[in-house]
Formats: structure tokens, sequence, C-alpha cells
């Protein structure tokens, strides 16, 4: 979890301050999507396709952002014996697409 690095210090309204930033500061820095990976270019086939996220840990959602084909897509995550190394997602046809990881 991220958040606002506050400083030490005795000054009443600069710790009041820190205290505001922090309040609106720390649910953004908190995001899902500010810990992702985009993942470009990609070429996927028809059925399952393995990608590698370099998230190092399991992802939580994934977005497609570019997609050159009438395609759709859905994942098999349940089943992956390595959900903090790759996604497993099935495409309906082939395609090149982009994507965020999260």
């Amino acid at each position: 979890m991220k958040s606002f690095p506050k400083l030490n210090v005795t000054d009443r309204k600069l710790n009041q301050i820190q205290d505001n930033l922090s309040g609106a500061l720390n649910p953004l820095l908190n995001l899902p999507l500010n810990d992702s990976n985009f993942l470009e270019e990609l070429t996927v086939i028809i059925g399952s396709n393995i990608l590698s996220h370099g998230l190092g840990r399991n992802l939580r959602g994934w977005v497609v952002v570019r997609n050159d084909s009438d395609v759709t897509f859905y994942d098999t995550q349940k089943d992956n014996p390595l959900p903090e190394k790759s996604l497993w997602l099935v495409a309906s046809g082939p395609a090149k697409i982009s994507l965020i990881v999260f």
C-alpha cells in the first residue's frame, strides 16, 4: 500500500496541511491501475494464449487498450497454476493487442 510520506514536524499547521494532503492523495495513490504494466503489440491467436504480465504478483485485472480485430476476450485465471507470472487469455480470433495489466 502506497501512502503520502509525512514529515515529522512540531508545527501544528504544517501537520494539518500534511494530514489534508494525505487524506486527498492516499486514495489516488492506492488505485489498482497505479501498480500496472503496459503490454504493447502482443500477437494473440484464436483460443488460449499465455501472456507474461511482469507484475511479480497475482494480477487483479486487465484492460484491452488497443485491438486491431473484431475479437472478444476472456481469461481463465482460475485455472492458471502461475497467476503471479502470467495471464491466461482466450481470444475469439487472431489479433494484435495492447493491454494494461494491474
